[in-house]
């Protein structure tokens, strides 16, 4: 296994490893800097690494960062499954009041609401990515004005969102993904965090019923007209942490899995395509409620009206 490594700052770290993705057959790795946590106004020494077997594709990324004018270095590592490595030693993310770790890491003592263990694995989302921690802090900002009620996660990756809105007192939660390995990993996720779910399969008719716990069912299904998700809501509260194109293409469907009242919090847009979201979704009825922006990731935050029908 080859290593090619080298420091840089927050303002140049995220295009580099955008460069570095493009090299076929190669794992990034970057520091992740979070500003809502770090008083310094922009951080400088982020190490941004990639790990290669082939010696080309690893002097191919050397190349790409020493033409750019970085002081990389290639070294090579024993024969050890450094990607695994490399994914364990993601440090904890903090969102707001949320905590997110994986197992390699010990849980802080007297905070086990505001936890979620994640380990890095075979489906999307740790939480280190803008946009699940963009969500995150958007869905605390509406837990501190009202009971966040029916939940759906559409999308859900690892579960991240789900469970946090589990543990954050919401009555019920659905939670689907097109991935069966996501649907998979959500279950164990949801097992190591004392979450109770189970998965169901997209053709299943029923809500899910209120409890001490919400109660999680997770199902396998693309975009959202499963009657696993249309006959357990409406919802007063709908994740989209997606991309931007199934976001447009999912505005009539997502809104109207809406309660009156209800919010609808979208993420995995950059910001040149933040306006045409926003248009799309105000054609179908929703007013925007709120917007927070981490690096170049928005999040989002629409609002049904009281009595007012969405437009499909």
């Amino acid at each position: 296994m080859k290593r090619v490594s080298t420091i840089m700052s927050l303002r140049e770290i995220d295009e580099a490893a955008q460069q570095l993705e493009g090299i076929e057959g190669l794992v990034v790795s970057q520091d992740y800097y979070d500003p809502l946590l770090d008083p310094v106004e922009r951080a400088e020494n982020l190490e941004l690494a990639a790990y290669a077997e082939d010696m080309a594709q690893a002097m191919e990324a050397l190349s790409l960062l020493q033409e750019q004018g970085f002081d990389a270095q290639l070294e090579e590592l024993p024969d050890i499954d450094w990607v695994s490595q490399s994914q364990a030693g993601l440090p904890p993310v903090q969102a707001g009041p949320w905590r997110l770790h994986g197992s390699h890491d010990a849980p802080l003592i007297g905070r086990r609401r505001w936890q979620l263990r994640i380990d890095a694995n075979t489906a999307f989302g740790t939480g280190h990515h803008e946009t699940t921690r963009g969500c995150l802090l958007a869905m605390e900002r509406l837990r501190r004005k009202r009971a966040l009620g029916r939940v759906m996660d559409v999308g859900t990756g690892t579960g991240v969102l789900a469970l946090a809105a589990a543990r954050a007192g919401a009555r019920a939660v659905v939670a689907s993904d097109i991935d069966p390995e996501a649907s998979r990993r959500t279950i164990l996720n949801a097992q190591q965090n004392g979450v109770c779910a189970r998965q169901v399969s997209a053709s299943a008719v029923g809500r899910t019923s209120a409890s001490t716990q919400a109660f999680l069912r997770i199902t396998t299904a693309a975009g959202s007209s499963a009657p696993a998700i249309r006959s357990a809501g409406p919802y007063d509260l709908v994740f989209a942490n997606i991309l931007a194109g199934p976001l447009k293409s999912l505005a009539g469907d997502l809104a109207s899995l809406l309660a009156p009242g209800g919010y609808l919090i979208l993420a995995g847009l950059i910001l040149p395509q933040q306006q045409g979201i926003e248009s799309r979704y105000r054609q179908q009825g929703l007013q925007l409620d709120d917007r927070l922006v981490l690096g170049d990731w928005p999040t989002l935050v629409f609002r049904r009206s009281w009595g007012k029908s969405s437009r499909g």
